[in-house]
């Protein structure tokens, strides 16, 4: 199906908020074949083969119908931290939610095939 899918889906220019939908504007603009307002339906219509769409990995990953088809784009990537405030981070709650999502971020078992 991806040598049939040309073309791109986004967001409205004029809503293109995010560094990956800025990004599609910017590098594929002319080549855009439909648009929609909410990320979601950017996503169901690329699932739907109207269009390539250009999603974070952790997005893409709840969408088994879409397949990579290029490599990733360095100009998106960069680093996430994860803080809090120094004075809660030993409140059981806290550091119960910060070591939660700690492991979850690290379990390499919980990554995508090929990410």
């Amino acid at each position: 199906m991806t040598d049939q899918v040309r073309g791109y889906v986004a967001l409205p220019e004029s809503h293109a908020k995010t560094p990956s939908a800025r990004w599609v504007w910017a590098h594929h603009g002319g080549e855009v074949a439909a648009t929609a307002r909410s990320p979601r339906m950017v996503a169901d219509l690329a699932c739907a083969g109207v269009g390539q769409v250009v999603l974070p990995r952790f997005a893409a990953a709840m969408f088994p119908a879409l397949q990579q088809v290029g490599p990733e784009i360095a100009e998106l990537s960069h680093e996430e931290w994860l803080v809090c405030h120094h004075d809660g981070r030993h409140d059981p709650p806290v550091r119960a939610a910060l070591e939660g999502i700690a492991a979850v971020l690290t379990d390499t078992t919980l990554r995508p095939i090929g990410a």
